[in-house]
């Protein structure tokens, strides 16, 4: 049974669950987002740098294309550069992996996978799945966190799921931040920064996620009320 069956369409229809995403925790999620989008971008300059050196655009020495490998590069490079505002599963992939979003208590790898899919679509040009933008990322988490919380209580609001999916990644990020602290004031005798470390983008999310959670009275969000 796929994803979409099982989540609730009257969840999805739900104007406060979007707000969470896209009013309440839009600029913290954006700067996530912008973190794994970063790491695109290098791992598509990289691509770029190693294929020019490979086709004779750069340096001397190098073999010369045919008119219709010229023709191919250039598709591929266009492709490359016009995915300049997207990331790639790999990044999205990565960005599961570092919020501990892939477990066996919450998503599968195959589930975090079709939710990608679910949220950016399949390009017929290319054949290949289509780069995911930030709109598309915010969808995802909704999709992913209605479907994570889908057996929960009768009583669990849909937009408390998805806070549950953000207190799961606060958790995540909190604990990578202690250990990074603890390695940062060991290498440098005894004194670290007090501050929120930016870890995968994490920074603003952290601060803006304790707000929040403090302002709510620390609920679990995913307990029956």
């Amino acid at each position: 049974q796929n994803m979409e069956n099982r989540v609730l369409e009257e969840d999805l229809n739900t104007e406060e669950v979007w707000k969470v995403v896209r009013a309440d925790y839009s600029k913290s999620l954006a700067n996530i987002f912008k973190y794994y989008l970063h790491v695109a971008d290098k791992r598509r300059s990289q691509l770029l740098a190693i294929e020019a050196l490979q086709t004779g655009t750069v340096d001397h020495g190098n073999r010369q294309q045919t008119k219709s490998q010229k023709a191919i590069t250039s598709a591929q490079r266009d492709r490359l550069r016009s995915q300049k505002n997207l990331i790639s599963s790999l990044e999205f992939l990565e960005f599961c992996r570092d919020y501990n979003l892939r477990s066996t208590s919450l998503l599968t790898s195959i589930q975090v996978g079709m939710a990608y899919f679910e949220c950016t679509g399949f390009d017929k040009e290319t054949n290949d799945v289509k780069g995911m933008n930030f709109d598309a990322f915010s969808q995802c988490i909704v999709f992913m966190a209605l479907f994570a919380y889908r057996d929960a209580h009768h009583t669990v609001t849909a937009p408390n799921k998805v806070k549950a999916l953000l207190l799961h990644m606060w958790r995540a990020s909190g604990s990578l931040e202690k250990r990074s602290k603890a390695a940062m004031a060991k290498g440098r005798d005894g004194h670290s920064h007090a501050g929120s470390l930016n870890m995968f983008g994490s920074g603003t999310f952290n601060d803006q996620f304790i707000k929040n959670w403090t302002a709510e009275g620390f609920p679990n969000y995913s307990s029956p009320v």
